[in-house]
Order: structure tokens, then sequence, then C-alpha cells
């Protein structure tokens, strides 16, 4: 079995020598590796397992529904589409205080984005 050598400060050993004695280890060697052995493991469970916050937790949430609901909003922002050709071409239909067209998409666009920012962050 190869053998690694490492320098550690007096506090450490201090530690490791009482880690020893409450374990029962009839050798420091023994304590060290058991130690080492446990931290590999901590140390896959954290890469594969990456701690995340609640918050995070619940954004990447509302972003995997909202990628679930995605042909919804799809059609949704086609009707909006239509509705904008259609007040281009009959002034009358638009239902805001906008004067042109490009105002109207602007809102509308506005409402989208909101609603969707919204639905991420609640």
């Amino acid at each position: 079995m190869p053998k690694a050598y490492c320098y550690l400060n007096q506090k450490i050993i201090d530690q490791l020598e009482s880690i020893k004695k409450d374990e029962g280890h009839d050798s420091s060697s023994q304590t060290m590796k058991e130690m080492i052995e446990l931290g590999i493991k901590v140390y896959l469970h954290n890469k594969d397992n990456p701690v995340i916050s609640e918050d995070e937790k619940r954004r990447l949430e509302k972003e995997e529904e909202l990628n679930r609901q995605h042909t919804t909003h799809l059609l949704r922002l086609l009707g909006i589409s239509a509705d904008i050709f259609r007040c281009v071409y009959d002034k009358n239909k638009l239902q805001s205080d906008s004067n042109n067209a490009e105002e109207h998409i602007a809102e509308l666009k506005k409402k989208v984005d909101n609603f969707i920012e919204g639905f991420i962050n609640n």
C-alpha cells in the first residue's frame, strides 16, 4: 500500500490523537485513513449533489414549470401577435391610449415580459 505524507500543525495532530483515543484505534495511521476516506465520501457527495439555497431551488422549479408550459405560452404569444396585426389595420380596436402600432406592440411585449418574470420569480 502506498504511503502519503503531509505536514500538519500541532493543533490538528492533538485533535487526531484525541480522536484516536476516543475511537480506540491502535495507531494514528488508522485514524487518519478513516478520516481521509470519510472526507472523500463527503467531497464526492457534495460534488454530485451541490447545495442550493431555497430561493434558488424555487426559482429553478418555476423555470422548469415555465419550460413545461412553453407551448401554452407560445400559443398565447401567437394570439397576441395576431391581435397586433388586426389592430394595425383597424385603429378602433386599440384598447389602450397608444397612438400607433409600435407603442401598442411595446405595451403588449412589456405585459408578456412582466408576466414571465413574475411567474419565474414568485
